[in-house]
């Protein structure tokens, strides 16, 4: 379970917007949408938000996203589900990258 001393010591480890981000993204299972973390945190777009979201995934910031926003994991099943959809739609992009290379020939003439 990530408490809220832990958060802070994460967030102070993170620079810049990294930090601002971890400030405003509420344990789990309260959320915060795209658009208004883009706002708290002096973005201009959900986008912006979304690419500093991966970076922290990816520096081990446990950050998992629903429908209803992001929070900060509290278990490892919350992880695992957020894995399980990021999977999901790998899948998705790897289906439509899939039907692209099939469409070089509708193109090529």
């Amino acid at each position: 379970m990530v408490h809220e001393k832990e958060k802070t010591m994460k967030s102070e480890t993170a620079s810049g917007i990294g930090k601002e981000i971890l400030d405003n993204i509420p344990n789990y299972p309260n959320t915060i949408n795209g658009t208004d973390l883009a706002y708290a945190c002096g973005l201009t777009s959900s986008a912006m938000v979304r690419r500093n979201v991966n970076a922290l995934r990816s520096a081990g910031y446990p950050i998992v996203s629903t429908q209803d926003g992001y929070s900060i994991a509290t278990n490892a099943k919350q992880i695992e589900d957020c894995i399980l959809s990021l999977r999901s739609r790998v899948a998705s992009i790897e289906g439509a990258i899939a039907g692209l290379y099939k469409s070089f020939g509708a193109v090529a003439q």
